[in-house]
């Protein structure tokens, strides 16, 4: 603000402060306020309500989306950050679907972050419990908090490339879950006909109401105790299969529902749901349903999420 050419006159532009450097103090104490989060988070949960009843779903790779709410099956539900506002309703849309009580990865890991807290109190609204941990000074205390809810039998999901980044790499921390408790692992991809990608570090998908809608579910990933650095591998490898199948169910899903048909079809006769004989880990016909190659593999997402921003409304 600028002195009037008077004594005790005004201030030109009376009202305008530019350049204070409180501002962004203030700001930030305001987003850190428990109201303004807590009002953050319900218009983000009754948005996304309002998007998952107006969306038209479709459920893929139905058995292993109902091995997931079996009762008293430890479960560990995988998917990359930038579905997590889409995926945080499947659970929702399962329920209603199988008619089960069982909620999918009912315990979320989340950080101690500001913006994890806010996510913390989103998901909430739909049925998760909460694990508030850090990937700075609380992650191995998460994973321990993690690991004996899995040995009594609960679900938990993971988004293993959060809350940070880098975008769709996994850390170590999922597969040495998967290792540490024999908990199978189920990645989710998903996607929808009208949907928002933000410009943030993990591109962020935010639905659009009035759409078609798809879950991709991969089959288990099972891991030896002695098996953490494959698993991490072998999880990011699904997740990235499921989004891919995902992204392509949007234009082909007669093609998606085939490959998973043959995929089951190859599997027939397998125990799917546990370690081969020899002792290697399981991933039920894992040739025929995820990518291959030593390592994970983002082959095909590009550009259908290219192709997801051209149908963005607005």
């Amino acid at each position: 603000m600028t002195a009037g050419p008077f004594p005790f006159s005004p201030p030109l532009c009376y009202g305008r402060v530019t350049n204070d450097p409180r501002r962004p103090d203030m700001l930030k104490r305001l987003q850190r306020h428990p109201a303004v989060q807590n009002a953050a988070a319900w218009l983000l949960g009754t948005y996304l309500t309002f998007v998952f009843y107006t969306t038209r779903w479709t459920v893929v790779n139905e058995p292993a989306a109902r091995f997931v709410t079996t009762p008293g099956q430890p479960m560990i539900v995988t998917f990359w950050h930038e579905g997590l506002a889409l995926i945080a309703g499947s659970q929702w849309l399962l329920r209603r679907r199988f008619e089960v009580v069982r909620t999918i990865g009912g315990h979320v890991l989340v950080s101690r972050h500001r913006d994890g807290r806010l996510i913390g109190e989103i998901v909430r609204r739909f049925g998760y419990d909460i694990v508030h941990a850090s990937s700075s000074d609380g992650g191995s205390t998460g994973l321990r908090v993690l690991a004996r809810l899995l040995k009594k039998g609960e679900s938990i999901a993971i988004t293993p490339d959060g809350p940070r980044g880098p975008r769709r790499v996994a850390a170590p921390g999922v597969g040495q879950l998967a290792a540490m408790t024999g908990a199978p692992a189920v990645a989710i991809g998903a996607a929808t006909s009208r949907m928002k990608i933000l410009p943030s570090w993990d591109r962020m998908r935010i639905p659009l109401p009035f759409a078609r809608g798809v879950f991709v579910f991969s089959e288990p990933v099972n891991a030896g105790r002695d098996q953490a650095e494959w698993a991490q591998e072998a999880i990011a490898q699904a997740m990235n299969e499921a989004c891919a199948q995902a992204d392509r169910w949007l234009t082909d899903p007669a093609g998606v529902e085939a490959h998973y048909a043959a995929g089951s079809r190859a599997a027939a006769g397998d125990d799917t749901r546990s370690t081969a004989g020899d002792g290697k880990p399981s991933t039920a016909g894992a040739e025929n349903r995820s990518t291959t190659g030593a390592e994970p593999s983002t082959a095909g997402t590009e550009s259908p999420s290219a192709s997801a921003e051209n149908r963005t409304a607005g």
